[in-house]
């Protein structure tokens, strides 16, 4: 069993449907009452980051995070809401602290920038992953996954389990203990983001 955090910015549907497709049980969790015994905690995200550590704060989410004894995988933003901070909307959001590091705008469309790329970085982009994180375990090394996102992380390069480039290399995933983040979406990703979803399940046992 998979436990979906609910908290009114993920997409969820799409995630479900992938779990589905892997023949993955799951349920939607609005607060950390409902993880029942889930083996693992997915964290989607779509939408700001302040409004989301909003709800994931009444929702009494952080806390349970820091104290979780199961894995979690966060996703495009809830990826980035593992991190320290958040520079979104111009303003520093304190996100979760489970992952170091921070989250900024990509620099590239400001006036006089030298590489300008289209913002949000929008499609198919080459993740190249580490063989030993579990996520990328059967996946290709090399390998296409679907991105759609304007701010990216900024982390210790011994937490950073792929990379992308945009512009400029950035994490594309991230990786300490039993946390991790992918800033692509699996769920949205083909044959090779069912292999990450699978990598997942199967650290958690759940598949």
């Amino acid at each position: 069993m998979i436990a979906l955090v609910d908290y009114g910015a993920g997409n969820l549907r799409s995630v479900e449907f992938a779990l589905d497709r892997l023949g993955v049980a799951h349920r939607r969790a609005p607060t950390p009452d409902e993880l029942g015994d889930a083996r693992g905690i997915v964290l989607p995200g779509v939408g700001a980051a302040a409004s989301a550590m909003a709800e994931l704060t009444a929702r009494g989410w952080p806390d349970a995070f820091k104290r979780r004894e199961r894995p979690l995988l966060g996703i495009c933003l809830g990826m980035q809401l593992l991190c320290e901070t958040s520079e979104e909307g111009g303003v520093p959001t304190a996100c979760l602290g489970l992952i170091p590091g921070s989250v900024r705008r990509f620099g590239w469309d400001a006036p006089g920038a030298a590489a300008r790329r289209p913002v949000p970085h929008a499609g198919w982009n080459r993740v190249t992953a580490r063989s030993d994180d579990a996520l990328f375990q059967n996946a290709a090394a090399d390998e296409y996954f679907y991105f759609l996102h304007s701010y990216r992380a900024d982390c210790p390069d011994d937490v950073v389990s792929a990379t992308a480039t945009y512009g400029e290399p950035f994490p594309a995933a991230v990786r300490s203990g039993g946390v991790a983040g992918v800033q692509f979406h699996p769920e949205k990703s083909g044959s090779a983001g069912t292999l990450v979803l699978r990598g997942f399940c199967r650290e958690c046992g759940a598949c």
